[in-house]
């Protein structure tokens, strides 16, 4: 079953791909890169293949357990870097039904002790934007922070 989009979450999506756009980054949006572990087909929500980095948004508008199914993105983003040409993946915490808490414990390189993920990074809008605005992106490898 196919996740209930929102307007708001459509608008993030939309904030996202126009900055992407302004930094003349070629992406696909909604871009199936291959298989998850089981099987399934993966479908990230940017593929910049030509700096060969992935974005994956978790916004959360309300709260809810969205905040919490983060470090499952983080397995199945470094096993698409492990088996595609993608070589980095940020995933970007936002909305104001993140739990404050959760997220800088996130941020702050909290799953580091727990998950081995070299070139996926967890960052905000702000930061994202900062990395597109500056060129940066594709540059370095994505990394866990702590």
């Amino acid at each position: 079953m196919a996740p209930k989009t929102t307007r708001t979450g459509q608008d993030y999506e939309a904030t996202v791909g126009d900055a992407l756009m302004r930094a003349r980054i070629a992406f696909r949006h909604g871009e199936r890169i291959g298989k998850l572990p089981w099987g399934a087909d993966h479908v990230v929500d940017y593929g910049c293949y030509e700096i060969d980095t992935i974005i994956s948004l978790k916004y959360q508008g309300v709260p809810g357990t969205a905040d919490e199914k983060i470090p499952f993105e983080v397995i199945k983003l470094q096993s698409a870097l492990d088996t595609t040409h993608y070589k980095r993946a940020y995933i970007v915490i936002a909305g104001d039904g993140m739990r404050d808490k959760l997220s800088a414990y996130y941020l702050a390189g909290g799953l580091k002790e727990y998950l081995s993920a070299p070139h996926v990074r967890l960052v905000t809008t702000d930061q994202l934007l900062g990395l597109v605005s500056r060129g940066d992106l594709g540059r370095g490898t994505a990394a866990l922070p702590g």
